[in-house]
């Protein structure tokens, strides 16, 4: 979804770690935010922007296949 042609990186962590996770990836002045959560089997993914949830933005065409 955009990812691989904007630099982004995806991590999914369990939530009781993810304070922890966040803690030190800034510590190492690596820009990062909690982006949405994993739900229950078969109920997807949510994402949020300032704690309101967003609809997955999708892309036509990945950067990288345009090398293509």
């Amino acid at each position: 979804l955009g990812l691989i042609g904007s630099g982004s990186l995806l991590i999914c962590c369990r939530p009781a770690h993810c304070g922890e996770l966040i803690r030190r990836l800034q510590d190492r002045s690596i820009a990062v935010a909690g982006i949405g959560r994993v739900l229950g089997a078969g109920t997807g993914v949510e994402a949020f922007y300032d704690s309101e949830p967003v609809q997955w933005k999708r892309f036509k065409v990945d950067e990288i296949t345009r090398l293509f």
